[in-house]
Order: structure tokens, then C-alpha cells, then sequence
């Protein structure tokens, strides 16, 4: 495999992802949209469905494709498109007739999936029951492959267990490999690893059976694990941003020209806001009575931060619409989106100074967006007394 897991092949795995959202968020209806606490789909749509929220539970038979974030997604039952999905903790499930791309801090594939696979995350599992009809494509802290894979399996992570059947060839680059006994592999196993794995005598391996060297310092495999949260948070950012970009798009870009129009008013606000709300949910959360709305106010508090940084990017984004001479359809703006988010990750690995502006990016689209949310809600209470 030479440096097939090297930083370059992950910032592949990304591109697959935003190639994948940018396709799935093409000349569709967009009707099928919803953002809110707990979203839960059932029956059958007709349509593509965009979700957002603390958890979204996609279990319905969706004639289109499924694009979902929050803390806990899980998408089940049928799905004749994609699904791309990005979250704390992401389950699919049932069946999904084209491909399927995940991030998230837990991802479990327990579907058919008639297309390929591809998940990224802190721990990535496909169970038993699960079938990828195509390619696989797992990167993660720890992977297990129990189901089975029509074709080439490529996986690099912590530690991977492979138990299930693989139609196809197997690379690997791992701490830690394990073929289980249940483990029937068709093709040749490609494998780097700093210790020899541990393969079961009663696993099958049609193939021929290769070690190549593993990397030289285990710094190498650090910067890997490294690239790997990255590119988990940043596609997470990507699916969030777009979501939200659709579900609100006159509030979300209203409230990045905030940060333009009144940028001082912003970054106060801001300030205030990422000083003052942690400090009023302890202080609430410190009598028995408060620790409910403290513990509320808290996890508000995050989701803020998140439309915060999307506000500064959607921001950033316009600014390069105004630049390439872009219109204001929903396509530019999505492509905005992701371009923005794509220089502010690039900005980021500066040291120091890169810190220091995504954290200004942070406390200016963070007070913009609660500046213009303000506004928002004090015409509707004037019109409403009016």
C-alpha cells in the first residue's frame, strides 16, 4: 500500500464527504426539512429529507436522499438514496440503496447498503446482520467489521477486528490488527502495523498474506489519529452548517451581515455571551431547584458555540460569493459554506495565530447571531402588541 493511509488519503475521505453532501444538496425540493430538539420521521416520504437537532430519528421509507446531524441520528427502515450523516453517536440501519458516508463519535452500521460505505469516527462498528454491497471505506480509534463487504475493504484506526467476510481484497493500517476465527477474507490481506497481527488459525484468507514496514515513529501513527478527529469534526461541521444554512437561510445569512454591519456591537456581544453563560448555569446549578434550566441553559450554551463558528463561516463565505461574482441561490451558498469552512480549518493549523482567529471568528459570529436573534424576536413581540 505504500503511504496509502497517509495524510493525503484521509483529506481523500473528506473530499468524498463533501463531494457527497454538495451531490445529495443539488436541485432538490427541499421541502422534507426540520431542525429542532428530538426529530423523528416516520411513514413514507416522497422527497429528500434534510434533519437537524439533538436527536433525529429517521425511520421512515424516504423515496430520496437523507441528510441528518445532531447529537444521536439514526436513520432505519428504507432509503432509495444516500444517507449522510454526522453526529455523537450515528446508527444505520435497515436498508439504503445507493451509498452511505458517517462521522461521528460512535458510528454503527447494522443496514444493506447496495452501494459503498464510508465512516469515520472515534469507534466505527459494522454488526453482524450488516451488508455493504460495494467498497468499505473505515477509519476510526477502533474498528470492528462483524457483516460482510462485497468488495475492497479499507480500514486504518487504533485497533481492528475483522470477524465477518470480505469479497475482495483487505488494507490495514492499525496499532492493532485481529482476524477473528469467523473471519473469511476471498482476497490477499495488506497489512502495517508495529506489532504482527493476531490472526485465528480457522480465519480464511484466500489471498496472499502481506506485512509491510509500519511507520517509523509512533508520532506518525499520533499525527494519523489527529487527521482523523479532524476530519471528523470537520465534515460534522460541513453537515451541521448545511443543514442549518437550509432550514434557516434568511435568519442564518441575515445574522452573518450582522457581523459586517455592526461588527464591535458582534464581538462584545459575543464576548459577553462565552463569558456569562457558563458562570449563570453554575450559579443555577448550584441550588436544587435551578439545576434543571441550568443544566438547559448549559447545553444551549454549546449548540451556540457550534452557530457561532456557522455564522462566522457563512460569513465567510458570503464575503467569497461577493468575490467570484456568485449568486445568492441556495447552490452558491452552499458551496460558500463549504469553501469557508474548508480555508477556516486551513487558517486553524497555523500555531498561535490561526488559534487566535478562529477564536475571534468564534465570539464575532457568536454575537452576531445573538444581536440579530434579539432583533428578530423584539419586532415579533412589537408586531405582536401592535
Amino acid at each position: 500500500m505504500g503511504n496509502s493511509w497517509s495524510a493525503r488519503r484521509v483529506l481523500v475521505l473528506w473530499l468524498m464527504l463533501a463531494l457527497g453532501l454538495m451531490l445529495a444538496l443539488g436541485p432538490s425540493t427541499l421541502s422534507a426539512q426540520e431542525a429542532g430538539p428530538t426529530i423523528l420521521k416516520r411513514g413514507v416520504i416522497a422527497e429528500d429529507v434534510y434533519a437537524s437537532g439533538g436527536r433525529v430519528d429517521i425511520l421512515a421509507e424516504v423515496d430520496g436522499d437523507v441528510v441528518a446531524a445532531g447529537g444521536r441520528v439514526s436513520v432505519g427502515r428504507l432509503v432509495k438514496g444516500d444517507v449522510i450523516a454526522a453526529g455523537g453517536d450515528v446508527s444505520i440501519a435497515g436498508k439504503v440503496l445507493d451509498d452511505v458516508r458517517a462521522a461521528g463519535g460512535l458510528v454503527t452500521i447494522d443496514a444493506h447498503i447496495a452501494g459503498d460505505a464510508v465512516a469515520a469516527g472515534g469507534s466505527v462498528s459494522l454488526r453482524p446482520e450488516s451488508q455493504v454491497d460495494g467498497k468499505a471505506w473505515l477509519v476510526g480509534g477502533d474498528i470492528e467489521v462483524h457483516g460482510t463487504v462485497g468488495k475492497r475493504l479499507r480500514a486504518a484506526g487504533g485497533r481492528i477486528r475483522i470477524a465477518g467476510d470480505v469479497h475482495g481484497d483487505v488494507d490495514l493500517v492499525a496499532r492493532r490488527i485481529e482476524i477473528l476465527p469467523g473471519a473469511r477474507i476471498t482476497g490477499s490481506l495488506t497489512y502495517r502495523s508495529p506489532q504482527e497481527a493476531k490472526i485465528d488459525p480457522a480465519a480464511h484468507i484466500g489471498g496472499t498474506l502481506t506485512r509491510l514496514p509500519a511507520p517509523a515513529r509512533l508520532a506518525t501513527v499520533s499525527r494519523g489519529v489527529a487527521w482523523i478527529a479532524g476530519v471528523v469534526f470537520l465534515a460534522s461541521l460541513m453537515v451541521s452548517g448545511i443543514v442549518l444554512l437550509l432550514l434557516f437561510p434568511n435568519f442564518s445569512t441575515a445574522a452573518a451581515r450582522t457581523v459586517a454591519t455592526d461588527p464591535w456591537k458582534s464581538l462584545g456581544m459575543g464576548i459577553a455571551v462565552l463569558v456569562a453563560t457558563p458562570v449563570a448555569a453554575g450559579l443555577l446549578m448550584s441550588t436544587l431547584l435551578g439545576m434543571p434550566l441550568g443544566l438547559t441553559i448549559l447545553s444551549l450554551y454549546f449548540v451556540s458555540l457550534l452557530w457561532g463558528f456557522l455564522t462566522a463561516a457563512t460569513f465567510v463565505g458570503d464575503l467569497g460569493i461577493r468575490l467570484f461574482r456568485g449568486g445568492p441561490s441556495k447552490g452558491w451558498r452552499v458551496l460558500s459554506l463549504i469553501a469557508a469552512l474548508v480555508v477556516l480549518a486551513i487558517i486553524g493549523a497555523i500555531p498561535i495565530v490561526g488559534a487566535v482567529i478562529l477564536f475571534l471568528a468564534l465570539l464575532f459570529g457568536l454575537g452576531a447571531w445573538t444581536v440579530h436573534g434579539y432583533r428578530t424576536y423584539a419586532r415579533a413581540r412589537d408586531g405582536g402588541a401592535a
